[in-house]
């Protein structure tokens, strides 16, 4: 896996993959190695499209022309499944790049806000570029949280490094209570509360566990090994299509519990506004949470979901008095839209 283009000798070079991650790749290699060209795209998805005068072609198309590049990079979540395919039309000069694991010029980011600023840890490529991106990746989440009244408690379910959480209690003085199960991202988060602990006004209470509909013990499972602030774990076999199909290479045990037994049990503050992002298990986490939907004390709930199931989602929501207010669309980390998940923002009827 390669992480640093130093370490690639100069030469005319193939990409596979033109997805957010390809793309990113094309436009780093042509900022910082402009003696590594591009001149062949491949994309069996987008075969005959074209990007700067490049036309984009198919792996068997690219065997044809593998006598003009040196060797090909493969960028994409599913490099495996890609590198076998090459290895199978006899184009054996590839390698997979992550330029996101690699190592950021700095060990911490200051974020300005509003009011004030946050500090970031920043330990790897990917968390330096969400310190830099954080107010173009999900603006309407930003604008929401904008909206609560000082001193709200807040809810971040799969708060990941804890940079909305953060936000909402540097910004707007909230109480928060973040969950992430993730080791990695669990430490990241704790990292970044310490470094902001002297703006943190309220109580901040970050706790390592998974949430859904009963108390179990769970596997967090990924397509590759997992870096500090990377997403695609998922919990289950069943969850997100697309990550299942890449395969598990890391498992990690975790607790989960149900929301509403955690509010009880251990006295926690009850949310205003609560806001999920737990990749394809949001309705295990709904169900653990029907007593908090039903008392009516909660505001608002912010929901990340794959489009084709809203329909499903909005119906849940109006059992409980909820009805749909918004749709913010998610841009990817690296630039571009996510295709088919979006925010789906619910309000008391």
């Amino acid at each position: 896996m390669i992480t640093d283009l130093r370490a690639i000798p100069p030469g005319p070079i193939a990409l596979y993959g033109f997805g957010a991650v390809g793309r990113f790749v094309f436009d780093t290699l042509k900022r910082e190695r402009p003696d590594l060209p591009v001149i062949c795209i491949i994309d069996d998805g987008k075969t005959g499209g074209m990007h700067e005068g490049i036309t984009i072609c198919s792996a068997e198309q690219a065997l044809e022309r593998q006598h003009s590049f040196s060797r090909i990079l493969v960028a994409g979540l599913a490099w495996r499944a890609m590198s076998q395919r090459l290895d199978a039309l006899g184009l054996r000069a590839h390698d997979p790049v992550d330029l996101l694991r690699g190592p950021a010029l700095t060990q911490d980011m200051e974020v300005s806000l509003p009011t004030g600023s946050m500090r970031l840890a920043t330990p790897n490529r990917l968390s330096a570029i969400v310190a830099e991106r954080f107010f173009d990746i999900e603006p309407d989440t930003i604008a929401w949280m904008d909206a609560f009244p000082a001193g709200a408690c807040f809810y971040d379910v799969g708060a990941s490094n804890g940079l909305f959480a953060l936000y909402a209690a540097i910004a707007r003085a909230s109480t928060v209570v973040a969950f992430e199960p993730d080791a990695l991202n669990f430490g990241l988060m704790s990292k970044n509360r310490v470094l902001n602990q002297d703006r943190i006004q309220r109580p901040f209470t970050a706790l390592q566990l998974a949430l859904s509909d009963r108390p179990a013990l769970i596997e967090l499972v990924s397509p590759d090994l997992p870096y500090e602030g990377a997403h695609g774990k998922f919990s289950g076999a069943d969850q997100r299509a697309g990550l299942v199909e890449r395969g598990v290479m890391y498992a990690q045990p975790c607790l989960a519990d149900a929301l509403d037994s955690l509010i009880e049990r251990y006295g926690l503050p009850r949310p205003d506004y609560l806001k999920v992002d737990v990749d394809g298990a949001e309705f295990a986490v709904l169900e653990g949470a029907q007593g908090l939907l039903q008392s009516g004390g909660l505001r608002q709930v912010l929901i990340e979901t794959e489009d084709a199931l809203e329909p499903r989602l909005s119906a849940h929501m109006r059992r409980f008095g909820y009805r749909q207010l918004a749709v913010h669309r998610i841009h990817e980390m690296v630039g571009g839209q996510v295709q088919g998940v979006s925010n789906y923002l619910y309000g008391r009827s």
